[in-house]
């Protein structure tokens, strides 16, 4: 008796083993998937204008296949070579030497000082609010798209006003703005309003993006 007994105990104990490890396996199971899913999670990484906007498919605003919107190969559009156009040589649209196109010093083009050019303020200029600048409910997008230099975009650029243009990347994030500088052309600021860059007219409708050293960096179309 004792003996049928104590082989009842081993059983109840084996089970009880398969039991805890089964259950192990349905957690372990259960943080495969959760792990799986995040992993998979679709995000938007780029931007992806329709056939007339894109350089990749229409070379006529593409400066790498368009000789004349590239400054590497049309002088009159490189700060390097034309000094009117180049803010290290040209005072008047240099915003460390010109305080009227400078947030910094001038508050009513800062948007963290003027409420009605921050879009986190205001909804008419935020694409999550304003479905009409929202170049993914929108196919008539009228604002820029932000190229890199192999034709890739991750940011837009919201036209503000003529003066301004705010920009967002592609989780609509306002990360950056540019300022119209004296001339033709804007600054580009950080929202610290810090100056890292500048837009220069390409002249085709669209602006060339150099840093402040001068080195073009992508394009605006």
């Amino acid at each position: 008796m004792y003996y049928y007994f104590g082989q009842f105990l081993l059983i109840l104990m084996f089970v009880s083993c398969n039991l805890s490890n089964n259950n192990g396996d349905t957690n372990s199971t259960n943080n495969l998937d959760s792990s799986f899913t995040t992993q998979t999670k679709i995000t938007m990484n780029e931007f992806v204008p329709n056939k007339e906007r894109n350089p990749l498919e229409t070379a006529n605003i593409n400066p790498l296949k368009n000789s004349n919107i590239n400054p590497l190969k049309n002088s009159n559009i490189n700060p390097l070579k034309n000094s009117n156009i180049n803010p290290l040589k040209n005072s008047s649209i240099n915003p460390l030497k010109n305080g009227s196109i400078n947030p910094l010093k001038n508050g009513s083009i800062n948007p963290l000082k003027n409420g009605s050019i921050n879009p986190l303020k205001n909804g008419s200029i935020n694409p999550l609010k304003n479905g009409s600048i929202n170049p993914l409910k929108n196919s008539n997008f009228d604002g820029f798209y932000i190229f890199n230099l192999d034709g890739s975009t991750e940011q837009i650029a919201i036209k503000e006003s003529d003066d301004i243009l705010i920009y967002f990347d592609t989780s609509f994030n306002f990360i950056q703005y540019a300022i119209q500088n004296s001339a033709v052309g804007y600054n580009v600021f950080d929202l610290e309003g810090t100056w890292i860059g500048y837009l220069q007219p390409d002249n085709n409708n669209g602006y060339l993006y150099f840093n402040v050293e001068n080195t073009w960096i992508g394009y605006l179309k």
